[in-house]
């Protein structure tokens, strides 16, 4: 991979996305409270694909917000006591 840089730090640090920085840590382990199956690597993934698909660039907080939202429906999670502000 030379030359090529991820569009996102290493994990359990903020992502760089659409030149925004998103801490997913919170999200990720309220996910996990609820499916322990899942890795933090994976809902990692899972995160960052949804976020990269975005084709618009949004502000962090609708960002979170429709991450949440579309965790919830996914996989059946309740993400109501994330804050979409922080």
């Amino acid at each position: 991979m030379s030359g090529i840089q991820s569009p996102y730090t290493i994990h359990h640090t903020p992502y760089t996305i659409h030149q925004m920085q998103i801490d997913l840590t919170h999200i990720i382990m309220t996910i996990r409270e609820v499916h322990p199956e899942f890795s933090y690597e994976e809902l990692e993934v899972l995160c960052n694909d949804f976020i990269t698909s975005q084709k618009k660039v949004k502000k962090v907080p609708t960002m979170i917000k429709q991450l949440c939202g579309y965790m919830e429906k996914e996989l059946d999670v309740d993400m109501s006591k994330i804050d979409y502000e922080s």
